[in-house]
Protein backbone atom coordinates (compact mmCIF):
# COMPACT_ATOMS: atom_id res chain seq x y z
CA UNK A 1 0.00 0.00 0.00
CA UNK A 2 2.93 2.03 0.87
CA UNK A 3 4.74 1.86 -2.28
CA UNK A 4 1.04 2.16 -4.22
CA UNK A 5 0.67 5.81 -2.44
CA UNK A 6 4.06 6.69 -3.31
CA UNK A 7 3.93 5.97 -6.94
CA UNK A 8 0.50 7.81 -6.98
CA UNK A 9 1.79 10.62 -4.95
CA UNK A 10 4.93 10.87 -7.39
CA UNK A 11 2.84 10.57 -10.37
CA UNK A 12 0.21 13.52 -9.53
CA UNK A 13 3.14 15.73 -7.50
CA UNK A 14 4.76 16.65 -10.81
CA UNK A 15 8.79 15.63 -11.61
CA UNK A 16 10.09 17.58 -8.72
CA UNK A 17 7.62 18.70 -5.96
CA UNK A 18 9.63 21.12 -4.04
CA UNK A 19 12.55 19.52 -3.73
CA UNK A 20 14.16 22.11 -5.84
CA UNK A 21 14.29 24.80 -3.14
CA UNK A 22 15.92 22.11 -1.04
CA UNK A 23 18.64 21.22 -3.63
CA UNK A 24 19.31 24.88 -4.81
CA UNK A 25 19.62 25.41 -0.94
CA UNK A 26 21.68 23.01 -0.69
CA UNK A 27 24.01 23.55 -3.44
CA UNK A 28 24.16 27.66 -2.12
CA UNK A 29 25.19 26.68 1.39
CA UNK A 30 28.21 24.35 -0.06
CA UNK A 31 28.98 27.35 -2.32
CA UNK A 32 27.87 25.60 -5.28
CA UNK A 33 25.25 27.40 -6.44
CA UNK A 34 24.99 29.30 -9.52
CA UNK A 35 24.81 32.62 -9.20
CA UNK A 36 26.62 32.20 -5.92
CA UNK A 37 25.29 33.96 -2.58
CA UNK A 38 26.89 37.54 -2.12
CA UNK A 39 28.58 37.56 1.33
CA UNK A 40 28.84 34.03 1.39
CA UNK A 41 26.65 30.90 2.30
CA UNK A 42 25.70 31.77 5.77
CA UNK A 43 23.70 34.70 3.88
CA UNK A 44 21.96 32.32 2.42
CA UNK A 45 18.38 32.57 4.15
CA UNK A 46 18.81 36.55 3.81
CA UNK A 47 19.35 36.66 0.15
CA UNK A 48 16.69 33.89 -0.15
CA UNK A 49 13.82 34.50 1.83
CA UNK A 50 11.55 32.37 0.17
CA UNK A 51 13.20 29.26 1.95
CA UNK A 52 10.39 28.36 4.03
CA UNK A 53 12.58 25.72 5.85
CA UNK A 54 15.12 25.33 8.55
CA UNK A 55 19.19 24.63 8.67
CA UNK A 56 18.36 20.87 9.15
CA UNK A 57 16.66 20.38 6.02
CA UNK A 58 19.10 21.94 4.08
CA UNK A 59 22.21 19.48 5.83
CA UNK A 60 19.69 16.47 4.99
CA UNK A 61 19.35 17.22 1.30
CA UNK A 62 23.65 17.71 1.14
CA UNK A 63 23.69 13.36 0.40
CA UNK A 64 21.57 13.24 -1.84
CA UNK A 65 23.41 15.76 -4.69
CA UNK A 66 25.80 13.70 -4.96
CA UNK A 67 23.63 10.50 -6.01
CA UNK A 68 22.50 12.65 -9.64
CA UNK A 69 19.27 14.24 -10.06
CA UNK A 70 16.91 11.12 -10.58
CA UNK A 71 18.40 8.77 -8.60
CA UNK A 72 18.93 11.69 -5.37
CA UNK A 73 15.70 12.32 -6.09
CA UNK A 74 13.98 8.89 -6.19
CA UNK A 75 16.30 7.65 -2.83
CA UNK A 76 15.26 10.92 -0.91
CA UNK A 77 11.36 10.54 -1.53
CA UNK A 78 11.66 7.07 -0.43
CA UNK A 79 13.57 8.00 2.75
CA UNK A 80 10.39 10.25 3.46
CA UNK A 81 8.03 7.29 2.82
CA UNK A 82 9.84 5.36 5.08
CA UNK A 83 10.15 8.43 7.74
CA UNK A 84 6.41 8.03 7.84
CA UNK A 85 6.86 4.32 8.11
CA UNK A 86 8.29 5.10 11.34
CA UNK A 87 5.88 7.02 12.53
CA UNK A 88 3.08 4.57 12.93
CA UNK A 89 6.04 2.96 14.86
CA UNK A 90 6.42 5.10 17.32
CA UNK A 91 2.72 5.29 17.66
CA UNK A 92 2.37 1.73 18.22
CA UNK A 93 5.64 2.26 20.75
CA UNK A 94 3.10 4.38 22.30
CA UNK A 95 0.19 2.78 22.40
CA UNK A 96 1.98 -0.45 23.87
CA UNK A 97 3.17 1.79 26.55
CA UNK A 98 -0.12 2.21 27.89
CA UNK A 99 -1.41 -1.13 27.37
CA UNK A 100 -3.98 -0.02 25.32
CA UNK A 101 -5.53 -3.09 23.28
CA UNK A 102 -6.91 -3.80 19.94
CA UNK A 103 -4.03 -2.84 17.45
CA UNK A 104 -6.75 -2.87 14.61
CA UNK A 105 -7.19 0.93 15.74
CA UNK A 106 -3.88 1.50 14.30
CA UNK A 107 -4.34 -1.04 11.46
CA UNK A 108 -7.00 1.32 10.06
CA UNK A 109 -5.81 4.13 10.80
CA UNK A 110 -2.66 3.78 9.07
CA UNK A 111 -5.46 2.97 5.77
CA UNK A 112 -5.94 6.66 6.21
CA UNK A 113 -2.53 7.67 7.69
CA UNK A 114 0.02 6.31 4.71
CA UNK A 115 -2.51 8.00 1.30
CA UNK A 116 -2.19 11.22 3.02
CA UNK A 117 1.88 10.90 4.26
CA UNK A 118 2.52 10.25 0.64
CA UNK A 119 1.22 13.85 -0.34
CA UNK A 120 3.75 15.91 1.80
CA UNK A 121 7.01 13.26 1.00
CA UNK A 122 6.88 11.72 -2.45
CA UNK A 123 4.32 14.09 -3.69
CA UNK A 124 5.24 17.39 -2.88
CA UNK A 125 8.96 16.56 -1.32
CA UNK A 126 8.75 18.54 1.62
CA UNK A 127 11.48 17.27 3.61
CA UNK A 128 11.15 19.96 6.47
CA UNK A 129 7.81 18.90 6.93
CA UNK A 130 8.66 15.45 6.82
CA UNK A 131 11.29 15.78 9.69
CA UNK A 132 9.30 17.87 11.55
CA UNK A 133 6.13 15.45 11.44
CA UNK A 134 8.48 12.49 12.38
CA UNK A 135 10.50 14.03 15.10
CA UNK A 136 6.84 14.67 16.83
CA UNK A 137 5.76 11.08 16.24
CA UNK A 138 8.91 9.60 17.94
CA UNK A 139 8.58 12.51 21.16
CA UNK A 140 5.38 10.77 21.75
CA UNK A 141 6.40 7.79 23.35
CA UNK A 142 9.58 9.95 24.99
CA UNK A 143 6.79 12.17 26.72
CA UNK A 144 5.09 8.62 27.74
CA UNK A 145 8.43 7.85 29.54
CA UNK A 146 9.15 10.57 31.10
CA UNK A 147 12.43 11.73 29.03
CA UNK A 148 12.48 14.94 28.97
CA UNK A 149 15.87 15.80 26.58
CA UNK A 150 14.32 13.24 24.34
CA UNK A 151 11.27 15.00 23.99
CA UNK A 152 12.99 18.62 24.28
CA UNK A 153 15.90 17.54 21.85
CA UNK A 154 13.10 16.25 18.98
CA UNK A 155 11.06 19.24 19.61
CA UNK A 156 13.84 21.45 19.13
CA UNK A 157 15.02 19.98 16.11
CA UNK A 158 11.81 20.36 14.79
CA UNK A 159 11.25 23.87 15.12
CA UNK A 160 14.87 24.20 14.03
CA UNK A 161 14.05 22.35 10.37
CA UNK A 162 10.43 23.91 9.80
CA UNK A 163 9.77 27.31 11.37
CA UNK A 164 5.95 26.64 11.97
CA UNK A 165 6.98 23.60 14.08
CA UNK A 166 7.48 25.74 17.36
CA UNK A 167 3.48 25.43 17.84
CA UNK A 168 4.19 21.90 18.98
CA UNK A 169 6.93 22.97 21.76
CA UNK A 170 4.02 23.41 24.48
CA UNK A 171 3.86 19.53 24.39
CA UNK A 172 6.51 20.36 26.68
CA UNK A 173 3.94 20.49 29.79
CA UNK A 174 2.98 17.63 29.34
CA UNK A 175 6.20 16.37 30.88
CA UNK A 176 6.18 16.18 34.81
CA UNK A 177 6.68 19.62 36.10
CA UNK A 178 10.38 19.32 37.62
CA UNK A 179 11.08 18.65 34.08
CA UNK A 180 9.64 21.96 32.48
CA UNK A 181 12.26 24.62 33.10
CA UNK A 182 15.05 22.49 31.51
CA UNK A 183 13.52 20.75 28.81
CA UNK A 184 12.26 24.17 27.44
CA UNK A 185 15.91 25.54 27.76
CA UNK A 186 17.34 22.59 26.11
CA UNK A 187 14.92 23.13 23.02
CA UNK A 188 15.73 26.41 22.76
CA UNK A 189 19.32 26.28 23.53
CA UNK A 190 19.21 23.30 20.46
CA UNK A 191 16.79 25.75 17.92
CA UNK A 192 19.11 28.85 19.00
CA UNK A 193 22.50 27.38 18.05
CA UNK A 194 21.29 26.02 14.83
CA UNK A 195 20.38 28.99 13.73
CA UNK A 196 22.68 31.07 15.19
CA UNK A 197 25.58 30.69 12.55
CA UNK A 198 23.27 32.64 9.60
CA UNK A 199 21.76 34.94 12.42
CA UNK A 200 25.35 36.07 13.38
CA UNK A 201 26.56 36.34 10.09
CA UNK A 202 23.98 38.41 8.81
CA UNK A 203 21.26 39.89 11.17
CA UNK A 204 18.75 40.89 8.61
CA UNK A 205 18.66 37.37 8.51
CA UNK A 206 15.81 37.01 10.85
CA UNK A 207 13.79 39.62 9.57
CA UNK A 208 14.13 38.28 5.91
CA UNK A 209 12.91 34.63 7.10
CA UNK A 210 9.58 34.10 4.92
CA UNK A 211 9.43 37.51 4.29
CA UNK A 212 7.17 36.46 0.99
CA UNK A 213 3.97 37.27 -0.26
CA UNK A 214 1.96 34.54 -1.52
CA UNK A 215 -1.71 34.39 -3.49
CA UNK A 216 -5.13 33.69 -0.98
CA UNK A 217 -6.26 30.24 -1.78
CA UNK A 218 -9.74 29.63 -2.58
CA UNK A 219 -10.65 27.53 -0.24
CA UNK A 220 -8.80 29.21 2.71
CA UNK A 221 -10.46 30.58 5.83
CA UNK A 222 -8.77 33.86 4.71
CA UNK A 223 -10.35 34.08 1.49
CA UNK A 224 -13.94 32.84 2.73
CA UNK A 225 -13.64 35.88 6.00
CA UNK A 226 -12.27 38.55 3.36
CA UNK A 227 -9.65 39.11 6.37
CA UNK A 228 -7.00 40.31 3.89
CA UNK A 229 -6.48 40.72 -0.25
CA UNK A 230 -3.27 39.44 -0.34
CA UNK A 231 -1.46 37.17 2.58
CA UNK A 232 0.98 39.42 4.45
CA UNK A 233 3.13 37.03 6.56
CA UNK A 234 4.66 39.93 8.53
CA UNK A 235 0.99 40.45 9.99
CA UNK A 236 -0.53 37.63 9.76
CA UNK A 237 1.71 34.73 10.67
CA UNK A 238 2.97 36.18 14.44
CA UNK A 239 -1.00 35.76 14.98
CA UNK A 240 -1.44 32.68 13.37
CA UNK A 241 1.41 30.82 15.09
CA UNK A 242 0.35 32.31 18.62
CA UNK A 243 -2.98 30.73 17.96
CA UNK A 244 -1.76 27.51 17.30
CA UNK A 245 0.69 27.48 20.30
CA UNK A 246 -2.18 28.49 22.61
CA UNK A 247 -4.24 25.16 20.99
CA UNK A 248 -1.86 23.17 21.86
CA UNK A 249 -1.29 24.81 25.72
CA UNK A 250 -4.98 24.29 25.86
CA UNK A 251 -5.07 21.11 25.05
CA UNK A 252 -2.20 20.09 27.47
CA UNK A 253 -3.59 21.91 30.25
CA UNK A 254 -7.04 20.52 29.86
CA UNK A 255 -5.47 16.91 30.27
CA UNK A 256 -5.87 16.34 26.44
CA UNK A 257 -1.96 16.02 25.80
CA UNK A 258 -2.08 13.53 23.08
CA UNK A 259 -4.51 15.97 21.02
CA UNK A 260 -2.00 18.91 21.62
CA UNK A 261 -0.14 18.49 18.35
CA UNK A 262 -3.91 18.35 16.13
CA UNK A 263 -5.45 21.87 18.05
CA UNK A 264 -2.01 23.48 17.02
CA UNK A 265 -2.19 21.96 13.08
CA UNK A 266 -5.75 22.27 13.15
CA UNK A 267 -5.38 26.15 13.89
CA UNK A 268 -2.56 26.08 11.53
CA UNK A 269 -4.21 25.09 8.54
CA UNK A 270 -7.38 26.38 9.20
CA UNK A 271 -6.23 29.94 9.33
CA UNK A 272 -3.64 29.98 6.64
CA UNK A 273 -4.12 31.77 3.55
CA UNK A 274 -2.71 28.79 1.58
CA UNK A 275 -3.97 25.21 1.70
CA UNK A 276 -1.95 22.97 -0.34
CA UNK A 277 -2.75 19.07 -0.62
CA UNK A 278 0.60 18.40 2.04
CA UNK A 279 -0.87 20.67 4.53
CA UNK A 280 -3.10 17.63 5.32
CA UNK A 281 -0.36 15.22 6.15
CA UNK A 282 0.50 17.13 9.92
CA UNK A 283 -3.09 17.26 11.06
CA UNK A 284 -3.64 13.88 10.06
CA UNK A 285 -0.43 12.24 11.67
CA UNK A 286 -1.55 14.18 14.83
CA UNK A 287 -4.91 13.05 14.43
CA UNK A 288 -3.66 9.28 14.15
CA UNK A 289 -1.40 10.16 17.66
CA UNK A 290 -4.77 10.88 19.13
CA UNK A 291 -6.35 7.98 17.94
CA UNK A 292 -3.42 6.18 18.76
CA UNK A 293 -3.56 6.94 22.79
CA UNK A 294 -6.88 6.58 23.28
CA UNK A 295 -9.15 3.61 24.16
CA UNK A 296 -11.48 4.23 21.17
CA UNK A 297 -11.42 1.10 19.08
CA UNK A 298 -11.88 2.94 15.33
CA UNK A 299 -10.33 5.83 14.47
CA UNK A 300 -12.48 8.35 14.52
CA UNK A 301 -9.94 11.32 14.11
CA UNK A 302 -8.17 10.26 11.64
CA UNK A 303 -11.30 9.31 9.53
CA UNK A 304 -12.54 12.71 10.27
CA UNK A 305 -9.76 15.01 9.38
CA UNK A 306 -8.61 12.81 6.63
CA UNK A 307 -12.17 13.36 5.01
CA UNK A 308 -11.84 17.14 5.94
CA UNK A 309 -8.11 17.51 4.55
CA UNK A 310 -8.41 15.20 1.47
CA UNK A 311 -11.75 14.23 0.62
CA UNK A 312 -14.03 17.55 1.07
CA UNK A 313 -11.15 19.56 -1.15
CA UNK A 314 -12.25 17.59 -3.94
CA UNK A 315 -16.30 16.56 -4.00
CA UNK A 316 -17.05 20.14 -2.58
CA UNK A 317 -16.69 23.75 -3.58
CA UNK A 318 -14.45 25.83 -2.19
CA UNK A 319 -16.54 27.90 -0.20
CA UNK A 320 -17.80 24.93 1.63
CA UNK A 321 -14.74 23.23 2.34
CA UNK A 322 -13.33 26.56 3.55
CA UNK A 323 -16.51 27.25 6.05
CA UNK A 324 -16.37 22.75 6.97
CA UNK A 325 -12.54 23.29 7.76
CA UNK A 326 -13.29 26.45 9.94
CA UNK A 327 -15.94 25.00 11.84
CA UNK A 328 -14.17 22.27 12.45
CA UNK A 329 -11.89 24.11 13.72
CA UNK A 330 -14.07 25.62 16.50
CA UNK A 331 -15.70 22.28 17.05
CA UNK A 332 -12.21 20.79 17.88
CA UNK A 333 -10.91 23.50 20.03
CA UNK A 334 -14.20 23.99 21.79
CA UNK A 335 -13.80 20.65 22.82
CA UNK A 336 -11.08 20.12 24.23
CA UNK A 337 -11.48 23.36 25.85
CA UNK A 338 -14.80 21.62 27.32
CA UNK A 339 -14.75 18.43 27.76
CA UNK A 340 -13.36 16.57 30.47
CA UNK A 341 -9.75 14.47 30.53
CA UNK A 342 -10.07 10.79 29.03
CA UNK A 343 -9.45 9.64 32.64
CA UNK A 344 -8.00 5.69 30.78
CA UNK A 345 -5.06 7.47 29.04
CA UNK A 346 -4.84 10.33 32.14
CA UNK A 347 -3.99 7.53 34.96
CA UNK A 348 -2.02 5.10 32.67
CA UNK A 349 0.39 7.83 31.91
CA UNK A 350 1.04 8.20 35.38
CA UNK A 351 1.22 4.85 35.96
CA UNK A 352 3.70 4.19 32.85
CA UNK A 353 6.06 7.06 35.26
Amino acid sequence: MAWSCFCVARTFGGPLGDWIYFLAAARSLLGAGVPAVPGGPLHLYAEMPELQFGPPAIFLTMPFLALGARIGRLLAASTMMVAGLSCLLATWRARSLLRLPDNWMLVTGALLFVPAWASVASGWMHLDDAVALTCLAWAVPHVLRGRWWAVAGLLGLGAATKPWAVVLLPLLFALPRPEWAKSWLLAVVLLAAIWAPFLIADPTTAAAIGHVRIPISADSSVRLLRLASEWSPEGLRPVQLTLCSLAALLAVTRGHWPAAALAALAVRVGTDAQTFAYYGSGPVLAAFIWDGLSPRRLPVATAAVFAVEFALPVLAPDSVTAAVRLVATVVLIGFLALAKTDYRVASQLNASR
